[in-house]
């Protein structure tokens, strides 16, 4: 058996398992979906970002009433008011809802993030976010935006978008351009696929880490994020 015919095939076995788990999220994220009918761009990349913070809260008690409730609490003063109150509504949504977890504070880390980058592509005018000529300027302008806060890291910024393009259809060559997360499981999985071991801390890694996605979606003719959730599930 060739190098690459090999390569070819582990490409294939992670992409199938990325199938898989994604068939899953997209069917979670359009449940949230069709119960709060979200219809701006804007609406339905905070509702990503409320679906996604859920995973950073341990033990939560009912993610379903708990997504709605936080959706439904906040999508109408996401862009009122100064951003010193909208951080306090926000974290008082939160950390004082009644339901059980832990972690929450990376909840809210998470919500701030992208909430602020909501805020500042609607005074920009730029509103068709998630359109698919804009959605690469998009990511990037959360990564940056990312770097220049403390409390989030990679992972925050990229997971929502990961939602978005699962749930949508979105050309491969533009979803090819979009960086995936690096949680702890993908990382894992990378390592335990071809031996690198991935700090999602160093810049350098975390561009290594994209072309390794990129690598093994070409060879499977398939999407990075298709690969990434492959990872996930090796890695878990």
């Amino acid at each position: 058996m060739s190098w690459n015919h090999y390569l070819g095939r582990l490409a294939e076995a992670i992409k199938n398992l990325g199938v898989n788990m994604n068939s899953g999220l997209q069917s979670q994220f359009n449940w949230l979906r069709n119960r709060l009918n979200p219809s701006s761009d804007f609406e339905k990349y905070w509702l990503a970002c409320i679906e996604t913070t859920t995973w950073l809260i341990g033990g939560l008690t009912n993610s379903r009433s708990f997504k709605v409730d936080v959706y439904n609490a906040t999508i109408a003063w996401l862009f009122k008011g100064g951003w010193n109150s909208w951080k306090q509504h926000m974290r008082n949504i939160v950390m004082a809802s009644p339901y059980g977890g832990t972690r929450k504070n990376r909840a809210v880390d998470h919500l701030l993030l992208h909430s602020k980058v909501l805020r500042d592509c609607q005074s920009r005018g730029f509103t068709n976010i998630l359109n698919q000529n804009n959605i690469v300027d998009f990511q990037r302008i959360v990564l940056s935006t990312a770097r220049g806060m403390r409390g989030v890291g990679h992972w925050m910024a990229t997971i929502p978008i990961k939602v978005i393009v699962i749930s949508e259809n979105y050309s491969i060559g533009v979803v090819n351009q979009l960086e995936v997360p690096l949680g702890k499981n993908v990382v894992e999985g990378i390592r335990k696929v071809i031996g690198i071991n991935i700090n999602q801390r160093r810049k350098r890694d975390i561009v290594i880490a994209q072309e390794i996605h990129r690598h093994f979606a070409k060879s499977a003719n398939t999407d990075v994020f298709t690969i990434n959730s492959g990872f996930w599930e090796i890695g878990k």
